[in-house]
């Protein structure tokens, strides 16, 4: 490769991945050399999604400047071998199954052959010479050990990240893939990226060959701030509103957002990428009085004309506020955006963006309404029969949800009760926290509740089996995703077979109240201890 085709490779990279400019020259370089190595072990455990990205955007740079194949492959899909031989061999070969061919993989000229390379190792071994250099046949490969140049076959690359999955899929792999040069007799390289290092994921016995290891150094705070400057646009839609969060007048103002941003989360988050996700989520909430000020200058001129408004920024003193007016919505993003329980674009909605500029708090939806504002209706239902289940003991189930053989009354919860003079006073179980309840309480109380609200198609004789197991199937699915959403928490050993899951439901109580409203139940009747 020409050196100046490799210079202009490394600058056009180092402009998009400012994040990871050193690892930038040492990797092209690495994959220019002719031939590359064999096998190449790239440790980040910081970023590896960005290192992804990088790696993947240097192969495709190398396939258009000069003869070359890759194939890029996700350590979590492929879970079995022939998975893993398919999608080699299609991305090799640039080929791409489509529906109206059958969703066949790459055959080749021989579609006889072809059958064989996803039995084994040796087979996909037999289609990686047959595909890759289709000038000599299989036999005169294997007999020839010195080929003609003008025979060779070209550099190609398998780039596997998520190895860490990858090893656990097919371990028996591991060993033969990082030595496919040496089986090929081709010039292949093998690419492996992940976040733990090569040593605790090597098989054992030294049966594997050693690779190069590059371990990418943390990004300094120039990098970091670099790469989330680069994310911003360059360039003003035509087609979109001038008075937007991403005008590139305001590209001045977001530089200095995003150095705020880097002083007060790096300690805890030193992720480039999470850190844009951040930004993205509390950009738009601090942009906003600027914005609010600019359509306001709109409104005001005489020919109404966008064109005719001058978009200024703030001036030092004013930046300075809006700094200090912004700073107590860090800690509430940081909560909430970091650990997923709200999205960037949720969070960043909820905010008030017209009255933020005369409130010191941050406005829109509370902090803990974000959780629960986009739950289903099943969803609701469950998270009020957990909190009911996680804060009443066991024995008053019966008590508050058994009818009366006569009346068809409840007996309810709620008021004081006189204590005993000789009983234990006990706390409250609202300042206990929370109590664990098996799946089965779970899904009687939630059966009640659904009862009262005529919406449980267990009674309803006219319902067919498919309609009763589809909404049990919705029941399970809701649960799982309430616990990805950590307002409920799987407690005791996940592999344990001799009971049902237990929970516990870590909703507030204001939370479940506003759930209970809009379900139209009043909570305090289902609480053995009202609050």
């Amino acid at each position: 490769m020409a050196e100046s085709s490799l210079q202009s490779l490394v600058a056009n990279l180092t402009t998009s991945h400012s994040a990871q400019s050193d690892a930038i020259s040492h990797l092209a370089t690495l994959l220019t050399l002719d031939p590359p190595p064999p096998f190449l072990y790239l440790h980040d455990y910081l970023s590896p999604n960005l290192t992804t990205k990088l790696v993947v955007n240097i192969l495709d740079g190398l396939r258009s400047v000069q003869s070359t194949s890759f194939a890029v492959i996700d350590g979590y899909n492929c879970f079995t071998p022939r998975l893993f031989y398919d999608s080699v061999l299609n991305q090799l070969n640039n080929w791409t199954p489509t529906w109206e061919e059958g969703c066949s993989n790459f055959a080749g000229a021989d579609d006889n052959n072809a059958a064989s390379w996803l039995d084994s190792v040796d087979g996909f071994v037999q289609g990686i010479k047959s595909t890759q250099n289709p000038a000599l046949s299989v036999k005169e490969k294997e007999n020839s050990s010195h080929p003609d140049k003008s025979d060779a076959a070209s550099n190609f690359f398998v780039f596997v990240y998520n190895t860490e999955k990858f090893v656990v899929n097919l371990p028996l792999l591991i060993a033969p893939f990082t030595r496919l040069r040496e089986m090929t007799n081709l010039p292949a390289t093998v690419i492996f990226l992940s976040a733990v290092s090569w040593n605790q994921i090597k098989p054992s016995g030294g049966a594997a060959c050693e690779p190069y290891v590059l371990t990418l150094a943390i990004p300094s705070q120039q990098e970091t701030i670099s790469y989330l400057l680069s994310l911003f646009p360059s360039s003003n839609s035509a087609d979109i509103d001038p008075i937007n969060p991403f005008n590139t007048t305001l590209k001045p103002l977001y530089a200095h957002f995003v150095n705020a941003l880097y002083a007060i989360c790096s300690t805890f988050i030193r992720q480039p990428e999470e850190l844009a996700y951040i930004a993205a989520a509390q950009w738009p909430g601090f942009v906003a009085p600027v914005l609010a000020d600019w359509r306001s200058k709109q409104l005001a001129s005489e020919q109404n004309d966008p064109d005719s408004v001058i978009f200024d920024l703030p001036d030092e003193e004013t930046r300075l506020r809006l700094m200090k007016l912004f700073s107590p919505s860090w800690r509430t993003c940081m909560e909430l955006v970091h650990p997923r329980l709200c999205s960037a674009s949720g969070f960043s909605l909820s905010r008030d963006s017209s009255s933020s500029s005369s409130s010191s708090e941050p406005s829109g939806l509370p902090a803990e309404s974000l959780r629960t504002s986009g739950l289903s209706h099943m969803q609701k239902w469950i998270i009020l029969a957990s909190y009911v289940a996680s804060h009443n003991a066991a024995k008053t189930d019966l008590r508050i949800f058994g009818k009366q053989s006569e009346g068809g009354g409840r007996k309810k919860g709620g008021g004081t009760r006189k204590a005993r003079s000789s009983a234990k006073i006990k706390a409250s179980t609202h300042l206990m926290g929370p109590n664990s309840f098996p799946l089965d309480r779970l899904i009687a109380i939630l059966g009640s509740f659904l009862a009262d609200s005529h919406t449980n198609p267990m009674e309803d004789g006219d319902r067919s089996d498919p309609e009763v197991e589809a909404w049990r199937v919705n029941v399970f699915v809701s649960i799982s995703e309430l616990v990805e959403c950590r307002l409920l928490q799987r407690v005791g050993a996940h592999d344990k077979l001799d009971g049902p899951p237990v929970f516990k439901c870590y909703a507030s109580h204001q939370e479940v109240a506003e759930l209970a409203e809009d379900l139209g139940v009043v909570l305090s009747d289902y609480l053995w201890n009202v609050v």
